[in-house]
């Protein structure tokens, strides 16, 4: 049985239920040195060969059980992963009585973080978790780490671990991996951010933002920022260096916010907002700019930026001859900063034990299942993109997309919580930044960006602080 409870009980009282989810996939028989296997949803069918034993649990699993929730396409890697690590002959942890066990089970991202909050909600409240299925190693995406963190669910990587991923994965991605300098997650890939994406006969030279825009303007085309949540004035931020960080409860909520919008700076990427948002072929699409688009708009859509997910469907509205980018930089006077974007990477995270040997082979597998063997076997699987920058040359030379997110590579943020009212409040920032137009003065624009600042910061219902 999993011994999270007296680990988490402090983080988590505030915790919140959430509806669990159910396990799938197959099991296979025990190997020499250990055993690896999977299950399935309701009464298991062994085929031909396979034990026909009751699936292990947490409840019957021995000392050296291990179970690892893997999202969908990432079982059989997983298990092939760690069946050949626990037949390694000599290890660094010893082995208990009987050997290491690992049983896979499928989990969705969404049903990983649920399950794991539901859990640890019960027994904050005192509920008995003998029933509960715990994972040890889990794979979850990095927009949640914030919200497992708080709640206890993450352990810290060990030193060792720690070095090794800082001196082979790329320094953007161990930031996105970090809270406060700690790392508390193997990144195992580069799922998705914003790219460019563009009408190769309307757009020649995409080294500008502001190039890009003008070219779709010439050509009569609409250039569309399409950034999922309508938050285009939010990435010109980041990427003038401004920040907005949250504090995340293990519910989720925010419970404190800070940004830095009214500074000096500030005034820099309003202005540099008012002139790109401005220009004639700018426009900006609600939602999914896949989904927002009708047949005009796409017929007159010479360049979009959109979430690397929609690539097929962004090839059927710009041609097969579309091309696709890293964001081109935002230039202001004399300075050109690189246009940075939210993104999404895939991570394994190890929970906390009181068994200090079984958490340790724990971090192990965690590591192997992280390897360069085990990302490129990702990419080849799905198109997962190695973090891992060894990895990176000559795999993309054939994928456009690919080549773009490596190209974004270093300036994508991970993406964090905010606040109810932040989508609002910047929607109505933008549209009196752009009311006000050119010739806004400087001491009005300084008081837009006050009050948004100010509002961003005092927007925590009493309930949540």
């Amino acid at each position: 049985m999993k011994k999270i409870c007296a680990i988490v009980l402090a983080a988590v009282m505030l915790l919140s239920a959430c509806t669990a989810g159910q396990p799938s996939s197959s099991r296979e028989e025990p190997k020499s040195s250990g055993q690896t296997s999977a299950e399935t949803s309701g009464t298991e069918t062994p085929s031909a060969g396979e034990s026909t034993e009751a699936p292990q649990t947490e409840q019957a699993a021995q000392d050296g059980g291990i179970v690892i929730w893997a999202f969908a396409g990432e079982e059989e890697r997983t298990r092939t992963v760690c069946e050949r690590y626990i037949a390694k002959p000599q290890q660094a942890v010893p082995a208990p009585e009987g050997g290491w066990t690992v049983t896979v089970r499928t989990v969705t991202a969404e049903e990983a973080v649920s399950r794991l909050r539901e859990a640890a909600a019960g027994s904050a409240e005192g509920a008995d978790p003998a029933g509960e299925e715990l994972p040890d190693i889990f794979f979850f995406s990095s927009d949640d780490l914030d919200v497992l963190k708080a709640g206890g669910l993450l352990d810290r990587l060990p030193e060792k671990r720690d070095a090794e991923v800082r001196r082979k994965v790329d320094e953007t991605v161990v930031a996105a991996c970090s809270s406060e300098g700690v790392l508390w997650a193997y990144p195992a890939g580069f799922v998705s951010t914003m790219l460019l994406y563009y009408d190769k006969t309307v757009v020649s030279e995409t080294g500008d933002l502001a190039s890009v825009i003008a070219q779709c303007g010439e050509a009569e085309r609409c250039f569309y920022a399409g950034t999922e949540t309508t938050l285009f004035p939010a990435a010109v931020f980041s990427s003038f260096g401004l920040s907005y960080a949250s504090t995340v409860l293990p519910d989720g909520r925010v419970s404190r916010a800070v940004c830095d919008y009214y500074t000096e700076k500030g005034l820099d990427a309003a202005r540099a907002l008012q002139s790109l948002m401005g220009m004639s072929a700018f426009r900006t699409a609600e939602g999914s700019p896949v989904l927002a688009f009708s047949s005009d708009q796409q017929e007159r859509a010479g360049a979009v930026i959109a979430d690397s997910s929609h690539t097929s469907e962004l090839r059927g509205i710009l041609g097969n001859d579309y091309g696709v980018a890293a964001l081109p930089p935002v230039t202001y006077g004399e300075n050109a900063y690189p246009f940075l974007s939210e993104g999404t990477y895939l991570m394994i995270g190890v929970t906390p034990d009181a068994d200090e040997s079984k958490l340790q082979y724990c971090h192990l597998l965690a590591q192997e299942l992280t390897s360069s063997d085990a990302q490129r076997a990702r990419y080849e699987a799905n198109g997962t993109v190695p973090v891992r920058p060894s990895l990176l040359n000559g795999i993309t030379s054939d994928d456009k997309t690919a080549s773009a997110l490596v190209e974004q590579m270093p300036h994508v943020l991970r993406r964090t919580a905010v606040t109810e009212g932040y989508r609002g409040a910047m929607d109505l920032f933008t549209a009196k930044l752009l009311a006000g137009g050119a010739d806004m003065k400087t001491a009005k624009l300084q008081q837009l960006l006050d009050e948004l600042s100010a509002f961003l910061m005092a927007d925590v219902p009493k309930a949540q602080e």
